[in-house]
């Protein structure tokens, strides 16, 4: 333990892997924006083609901020065509970040 504070010391190949797992998170939410913007400038009107992505993207959030952005615009999409889909689909959002929010403040 450092004497600072009471985190234990993790080794460099820990970290490391960590490292790597983060950016691997990033680029397939990258992926998965990409073919969610794809489904949408086709007008896609499956819900379950279009979630299969969104699913990703929502994911995502965890690891790229980008992903916030890329699933509101998904949420205006859904807005466009269904109201009430995209109001369960918002509060899934809004779930996801106050995790996301609490697993930061569990960090500190």
């Amino acid at each position: 333990m450092d004497e600072n504070n009471d985190i234990p010391h993790l080794p460099k190949e820990l970290i490391e892997s960590l490292g790597a797992l983060g950016e691997m998170g990033a680029q397939q939410g990258d992926i998965a924006a990409a073919n969610l913007y794809r489904a949408m400038f086709r007008g896609e009107r499956s819900l379950n083609k279009l979630d299969y992505w969104g699913d990703r993207v929502l994911d995502g959030i965890m690891w790229n901020e980008a992903c916030k952005e890329d699933y509101l615009t998904y949420l205006r999409y859904l807005e466009a065509h269904d109201k009430e889909i995209a109001q369960r689909h918002r509060e899934l959002y809004e779930e996801t970040i106050r995790e996301d929010i609490d697993d930061e403040d569990f960090d500190e």
